[in-house]
């Protein structure tokens, strides 16, 4: 009878022990998992020159929930560091996501985190994203692949119809650090929201003809002894003779959107993002019309 009981001590314990080391094996991801929210900023990594032409690496771009509520900056990193990880930034934190690979030598990944999760597949050097939820919210997420000769860094925008529509959604710029004082946009990622049924559909616009953030400062004045300092944006897809080349939904759409602050002084003093004014911000397409708003807050640094 203290054989059966002992051996039943025993048992009990071992049950216990694997309980506790797997409540401490949870306990320890929940922690890693905050600890990157807090130290991990894949906004600063660098690409990884050897994964350039591979379907991994790291991929920038923006989300949007169907609602719009929910907008901003997403940054996948596919063992771009040999860790496979994501984040979300807002103005006022970082989210954390962990990446599992769903098969074993298969290309799609699962990310989850405390604010939802999403499903990335790679094919042709490219991460496609579905089954993407926020927040409890349905999202639709675009990324672009970010290497070290076109380093990607995403900026917030929206627009909406004014004129002869109901049309809105996200119009969003990334941008490529061309020298220390000009970023060349690469693509708008635009986020069209359907106003019949509350979808939202992606659109990549391309071919635009112009789509730049510089600074300048020009040489002395010798007769004022100041010079011309000017921080500009200047995005269009006019292509100089009054056509647009850009199209979604087999439509054109024509945009012009322009922030400028110029001063004269004696210095190199930049302007900065608050300073900036409207010149023009209009877009039409399908018969609408409207305007775009840049969030200049999001706009990169210069280098």
């Amino acid at each position: 009878m203290k054989r059966i009981v002992f051996y039943l001590f025993i048992a009990a314990s071992f049950v216990q022990c694997t309980q506790d080391e797997s409540t401490i094996t949870t306990d320890e991801e929940s922690q890693d998992l905050i600890l990157q929210e807090i130290s991990l900023d894949l906004s600063n990594a660098a690409p990884n020159v050897a994964l350039d032409t591979t379907n991994k690496g790291l991929f920038v771009g923006t989300l949007a929930t169907t609602d719009l509520s929910f907008h901003e900056k997403i940054f996948i990193n596919i063992e771009n560091d040999g860790n496979t990880n994501a984040q979300i930034i807002t103005p006022d934190t970082k989210h954390a996501f962990q990446g599992q690979q769903l098969t074993r030598k298969g290309n799609t990944y699962l990310f989850t985190g405390e604010i939802g999760q999403f499903t990335v597949t790679l094919e042709d050097n490219e991460a496609i994203i579905t089954e993407a939820s926020f927040y409890d919210m349905t999202a639709e997420v675009k990324v672009f692949k970010s290497t070290s000769q076109l380093k990607m860094t995403p900026t917030l925008g929206t627009f909406t119809a004014t004129q002869n529509g109901t049309a809105t959604g996200t119009w969003d710029i990334m941008f490529t650090a061309t020298n220390e004082d000009r970023y060349d946009g690469a693509f708008v990622s635009v986020f069209r929201l359907d106003a019949n049924d509350n979808t939202l559909s992606s659109h990549v616009l391309q071919n635009s003809f112009l789509l730049r953030y510089t600074r300048r400062c020009d040489e002395v004045d010798a007769m004022t002894g100041t010079r011309l300092v000017q921080l500009q944006l200047f995005c269009t897809s006019d292509n100089n003779s009054g056509n647009s080349n850009v199209t979604i939904n087999g439509q054109v759409i024509n945009y012009t959107y322009r922030l400028r602050e110029r001063i004269n002084i004696a210095t190199c003093d930049y302007p900065t993002p608050d300073d900036l004014g409207v010149i023009t911000n209009e877009w039409s397409w399908g018969g609408a019309s409207g305007t775009i708003d840049i969030d200049i807050n999001t706009l990169p640094v210069f280098l």
